[in-house]
Parts: structure tokens; sequence; C-alpha cells
């Protein structure tokens, strides 16, 4: 079985301003649509952070529709969670977030994972998800999450947990929600992870139970670039053999690359200069 794993598209993030970063978010997401689709998998999970906004735009919306579309007209599940950039600013269940119209939109193929719903098995893939969750509510959090293994626990197949949560000691503990040591005691064999930009996987592997960051599809944030230049940006592609998961990197062609210049001025003039200098 092949699954396709992808998260943080930022649809609609106008980097500096620009409306050509705008458009280079679409694109990147356009040639994962165009990429994923010629791996033919049985299913895609995504970790959330679909839209920059939790109201995007009637561009943005019809871009997401348009490329979710092309799965599930071919019979491929999309799986999605709500990111926090999703979710609108009400506390608690009652955040507003684009996921019901797109599953209104998209029929029985797109599946929006929740606390109202966070389990589908049907067929022979079990996944898993719940939407992002600040620190504060963490508690109900790791109760759902406790309800959710038992739940699964005695499913058959391959099972795939999706969140959009920061985990130690992949991200710094003061900045995060959940640790690697209180999932690996779930009952998942891939933990489709969003929120986190940068990859946990840059290479072709084979291992057991992952906590896995498919990471951004662009550049969201300057601080990426050096990282980019490392692991590039894009989704995986993971196949389930016999208790292990084998996850294949897939880079995006389109990403904008990032240049990145220090230069120490003293004036005005020398400003100016330097800046003429690398418009050159």
């Amino acid at each position: 079985m092949r699954v396709v794993h992808v998260a943080d598209n930022h649809l609609g993030r106008r980097q500096y301003g620009l409306v050509e970063r705008e458009e280079d978010f679409r694109e990147a997401f356009r040639e994962f649509v165009r990429r994923a689709l010629a791996l033919r998998p049985d299913a895609v999970v995504h970790s959330g952070d679909l839209f920059e906004h939790y109201k995007p735009s009637p561009l943005d919306l019809v871009e997401a529709f348009r490329g979710l579309r092309e799965f599930t007209e071919r019979g491929i599940p999309v799986y999605m969670v709500a990111g926090n950039h999703d979710l609108g600013p009400a506390p608690g269940g009652g955040r507003m977030s684009p996921m019901p119209l797109l599953e209104e939109t998209l029929g029985p193929g797109f599946v929006h994972l929740g606390y109202h719903r966070p389990v589908s098995s049907d067929g022979p893939l079990t996944v898993a998800g719940l939407p992002y969750t600040p620190r504060q509510e963490v508690g109900e959090l790791r109760g759902a999450l406790a309800a959710i293994d038992e739940r699964v626990s005695e499913c058959g197949g391959p099972r795939v947990l999706i969140l959009h949560q920061a985990v130690y000691p992949v991200a710094p503990k003061n900045a995060s929600e959940l640790s690697e040591s209180e999932l690996g005691k779930l009952s998942f064999d891939y933990f489709a992870m969003g929120h986190i930009h940068d990859r946990t996987f840059w290479r072709e592997e084979r291992v057991r139970r992952p906590i896995s960051y498919s990471g951004s599809t662009e550049i969201v944030e300057e601080r990426e670039a050096r990282g980019y230049k490392i692991r590039g940006k894009g989704f995986y592609s993971v196949e389930f053999e016999e208790g292990f998961v084998r996850i294949v990197p897939h880079t995006l062609e389109s990403v904008r690359p990032f240049i990145s210049l220090s230069v120490r001025v003293f004036s005005r003039g020398e400003a100016e200069k330097a800046l003429s200098a690398i418009v050159e």
C-alpha cells in the first residue's frame, strides 16, 4: 500500500507582500498534485495548514478544490486535519475552518478528521487525526489520543495518525505540545505530522513507526532557506512493508530559491551602493 503524505502548503501566503510569492505557493501546490498523481497512491494524508488563513480567498479555495478533486475523482481518498492557520480564533471546538466546505463540495472522498470524527477505518487503511490543539488545551488532546488508541489498537492493516503539532525533541521542549515518548506508546505504524516546516527525512529510508514531518511545500519563513538547500521541499510517498515503513522524499522543482546575503554598511550611500550591487 502506498500513501502520499503532505502538509503545510500555506495557500494564500503573500510573503513580503509580493503577489509573485503568493503565486509561488500555488504553483508548489500544483506541482505536488501532478507528481503525487503520477505515483498512483492508494490514499493521501494531509497534516494541516492547507491555507495560510482560516478565511482563504475565493482564488485559493478554488485552487485547493481543483487540486484535491484530482485525487477524489480518481477514487483516491484524501484524509486531512486542520492546522493552526486553517483554524479561526474561537476557542475549543468552536473554531472556524474551511474544511467542512471542502468536505461538502468534494464528497465522501475527502475525509475531514477532528474531534467530531477522529477515526476513519473504511477499507484496508485505518486513519486517525486531530486538528491543531494549543498547549493550554493539551489535556484534551492527550485524552482524545488515548480514546483513539483504544479504538484502533485492534484494527487490521496499516494505521496512520495525522497531527499538526510540535513534538519534542524535534522541536524545543518549551515549544512542543507532545513528546516522541508519549506518541511511541500509541498503536500506529506511521505518524504523519505537520506544523514543522523542515523535513524529517530527505533520503529514502526504511524505518519502524516513524514520527515523520513532510515539511512545507514552499519556503514559508526566511529561516527555512538554509535547511531547504540540504533537505529540499516537497512531500513523501510512504509504503508499508511487514512492520516497516519505506519513506521516499519527493522534492519539488518549482520552489523559488532564496539567496541570503549579509552586508555591513555605515551610511545611506553605502547602503544604496550595496543594494545596487545585489540587484545587479
